[in-house]
């Protein structure tokens, strides 16, 4: 996004963030199911739901919308233009509307494991913000105007920082550890899966505004980046009230 600050590369780059979150999130449910260190459960999720049939059930629904995503991904990369864009938003939309229509049932989530993995995915996320403050603000010259923009940067950061471990991430966990059985899959599917996307979408698109506001400060924001930079912390805070 960095490379290609318009509306298309803003698009492209949100597309890959949401790949990524959802291989992700595949893996920290198997890591919540099963101990990935023993020895083949490292490498199918049916390994891991030998003698759970609810289990078992809920990967093979999902295995044709699985199996279909990756092929249109594939394919999406001999394409050129717009039409990567949109197979690659059909891939997706498949991936994430799987779980909308099986039973929740049948999962295992650890209350204790499951929240923490999303809150380290989660500093990550901030990290990047860090780093593009500083790369960034790197060509200024270090006076008064620096000083404050860096801070400013900071503290911004901080207040995210703030929202999410102080706020959202201690109701989030209360919720998930108070449920049982389907309540509680239900809840790490939507409060976590689905709705922690947008607020580590929302620091990521800060972290393009900030590295290109500060790049030119005295430069009027290009529409994309001004929504990156405003719209990306509006993003986060939303999704954490959700």
């Amino acid at each position: 996004m960095a490379e290609e600050p318009t509306w298309r590369g803003l698009i492209r780059g949100m597309l890959v963030l949401a790949a990524l979150w959802w291989a992700w999130g595949g893996y920290v449910w198997l890591a919540t199911t099963t101990m990935l260190e023993e020895g083949g459960t490292r490498s199918a999720y049916a390994l891991a739901s030998k003698g759970q049939p609810a289990l078992l059930r809920n990967v093979l629904l999902l295995l044709p919308g699985a199996t279909a995503s990756t092929a249109l991904l594939i394919a999406a990369s001999f394409q050129d233009g717009w039409t990567p864009v949109w197979m690659w938003a059909i891939a997706l939309l498949l991936d994430y509307a799987g779980p909308l229509f099986i039973d929740s049932e049948g999962w295992t989530v650890s209350p204790e494991h499951f929240p923490e993995r999303f809150g380290l995915i989660f500093i990550i996320a901030l990290g990047e913000s860090l780093i593009a403050l500083g790369v960034g603000a790197s060509e200024l010259p270090i006076d008064v105007t620096f000083a404050v923009l860096c801070a400013a940067g900071v503290l911004t950061v901080s207040a995210m920082w703030w929202l999410y471990f102080d706020v959202v991430s201690i109701v989030a966990a209360r919720r998930i550890g108070a449920a049982e059985g389907a309540e509680r899959n239900t809840i790490a599917r939507d409060s976590y899966s689905y709705l922690h996307l947008p607020m580590v979408a929302g620091v990521i698109l800060y972290a393009l505004g900030i590295k290109k506001a500060l790049a030119h400060p005295e430069e009027q924001l290009t529409p994309v980046v001004a929504t990156a930079l405003a719209g990306g912390i509006a993003d986060h805070a939303r999704a954490g009230r959700l």
